[in-house]
């Protein structure tokens, strides 16, 4: 592998959805760079309040537009021209910024939810408008989901102490339908099985429960834990149930983690259980297992980490806790990731924050084992290129820094990836190292690498080789990087000019927090399952608009 030269970089550091281009925050300018020559194309002067307190930076599903949120307004740019600016301003103190940001399905729509969670907007860039939608139950992705190919909304709304679920129009947002799922507290809502279903899984303390609906809200079938319960753990049937739901890309798998080392993997165009995987206690090494161990380095070491395949068999070390003594460290799976081709599964136990748990699911066996100096604290498959991992751990106890490595299946052993150690203060920490995939950047693959004031590209193939994606071009990687910020003249594309658009939302002071117990002195009601939609929804509100 081989990287690219360093350049100024910040935390607000991010590549285009194609791969084609870097988007950088320093101080109140925003700098855009072609990915393959580091170029700098294009300049924006943000404003000072918009910089100072900016916190998120992300591009449009094109890669046209790039979004900078800050403390009280969402500003949209345009990458390549002056042609488009969108201004969104929120009501809050300067203190209150929104809980969760983001692009719809397209670049017209952003998804914005204040803070707290109290309300859910969905801003229209192009109609100028807004609707906001109250008591959203969570202010996280996993309260709502666009539909594959309609673009219908999908959200998990909670009024009056119940869950409930509704699918709004893709070009209005108007509600189309509504209807109250069979669960106590529902945890997470999303499209599956391309479109065809509606997941739903409940909260652990309610047991293990993920029901799948039609769109219209007829239920389809319902898991309900492992259909033999005599190799899990005693009264595993009265137990926790889900504890997180991880999905594959396409939507056809899940991972369901509980509170014990096995996680089940969920077949979503039926609603049955594929396999449930264990994580053993006693790792024993076979062929057909790989188990690598990372080697001791001391934090003036020059050295890149190197692995040793490991023949004996041992238990993988325990996560050291700060607890009290005598209290358990709360099992269960605490990350779980599918790879592009959904047939390999990386996971991490909560018990074993250091090692690393490769799955084949074809044949429901363990490929890999890896241990780690540091805690993991983010595995990521790559978009598109099969059985190629990105781990990022933390420092370890007496260690270097954090550190990025990659894995393949014919590696040997993960290999770490170089990043210019910069000198530190006295006094001041060491800067957290973030490594993120360039997405469509396959041949080959290629690593951003940002620590908050600098930043390099790593591509893992060897120095020398020209091996580049088509998209890319056919000159070299970075053979001729330019790493000033003057801006290299290049024609944009050609995109409509739209005035610029200024959007406050109001408060009318009547949000309230829900009673989670409020059904308890209401009689239910004679109907049930599936609900018409609402006359006069209070859940939505058009928001006040000014141009």
């Amino acid at each position: 592998m081989h990287g690219s030269p360093v350049f100024k970089s910040s935390v607000l550091c991010a590549t285009s959805c194609d791969g084609t281009h870097l988007a950088t925050l320093v101080h109140n300018k925003l700098l855009i760079r072609e990915v393959r020559t580091l170029h700098a194309i294009h300049e924006v002067i943000v404003s000072s309040d918009v910089a100072s307190s900016a916190f998120l930076l992300l591009w449009a599903p094109s890669s046209t537009k790039i979004l900078v949120a800050a403390t009280d307004r969402l500003v949209v740019y345009s990458a390549f021209d002056n042609s488009f600016k969108a201004v969104v301003k929120s009501p809050a103190s300067s203190a209150a910024r929104p809980s969760h940001v983001q692009f719809g399905p397209t670049d017209k729509e952003l998804v914005v939810v204040s803070q707290f969670g109290l309300r859910l907007a969905l801003v229209n860039l192009v109609a100028s408008s807004a609707i906001e939608i109250a008591h959203p139950k969570f202010g996280q992705p996993r309260g709502f989901s666009f539909r594959a190919g309609s673009k219908h909304l999908a959200l998990l709304t909670r009024f009056s102490g119940k869950d409930c679920i509704s699918i709004h129009t893709p070009e209005s947002r108007a509600i189309d339908t509504s209807f109250y799922p069979d669960t106590i507290d529902a945890q997470g809502v999303a499209w599956v099985s391309n479109g065809r279903w509606l997941a739903v899984w409940e909260s652990p303390a309610q047991g293990h429960k993920v029901l799948l609906y039609t769109p219209d809200g007829h239920l389809f079938n319902t898991w309900t834990g492992p259909p033999d319960n005599a190799s899990e753990p005693q009264h595993y049937d009265i137990g926790a149930g889900v504890k997180h739901c991880h999905l594959d890309a396409s939507t056809m798998k899940a991972a369901l983690c509980d509170y014990t080392r096995a996680i089940t993997i969920l077949d979503l165009s039926v609603g049955h259980q594929l396999v449930r995987l264990v994580h053993p206690q006693m790792v024993i090494p076979v062929n057909t297992l790989q188990v690598w161990q990372e080697q001791q380095r001391d934090k003036t070491a020059t050295i890149q980490s190197s692995f040793m395949r490991t023949t004996h068999a041992f238990s993988p070390p325990e996560r050291k806790s700060l607890a009290p003594v005598g209290s358990e460290t709360i099992p269960g799976c605490l990350m779980a990731e599918f790879d592009s081709s959904s047939n390999l599964l990386a996971t991490v136990v909560e018990e074993y924050r250091s090692t690393l748990w490769i799955w084949d699911l074809t044949d429901s066996d363990l490929r890999a084992v890896v241990l780690f100096h540091g805690s993991i604290s983010r595995i990521s498959w790559h978009p598109q290129t099969p059985e190629l991992l990105l781990i990022t751990t933390a420092a370890a106890e007496g260690g270097p820094s954090n550190a990025a490595y990659v894995w393949d299946p014919l590696s040997e052993g993960p290999r770490a990836m170089p990043f210019p150690a910069q000198p530190v203060k006295p006094g001041k920490a060491v800067p957290r190292l973030r490594a993120h995939w360039v997405a469509h950047m396959t041949e080959p693959p290629v690593v951003l690498l940002n620590d908050g004031s600098n930043g390099t590209m790593v591509a893992l193939s060897e120095e020398g080789e020209q091996q580049v994606d088509s998209k890319m071009g056919n000159d070299g990687l970075w053979e001729n990087a330019v790493l000033t910020a003057k801006v290299l003249h290049k024609s944009a594309p050609n995109m409509k000019l739209v005035e610029d658009v200024e959007m406050t939302f109001t408060d009318d002071g009547t949000t309230k927090l829900d009673d989670t117990f409020f059904f308890k002195g209401v009689k239910p009601s004679a109907e049930g399952g599936l609900r018409e939609k609402p006359k006069g929804n209070p859940l939505l509100q058009k928001a006040h608009l000014r141009k």
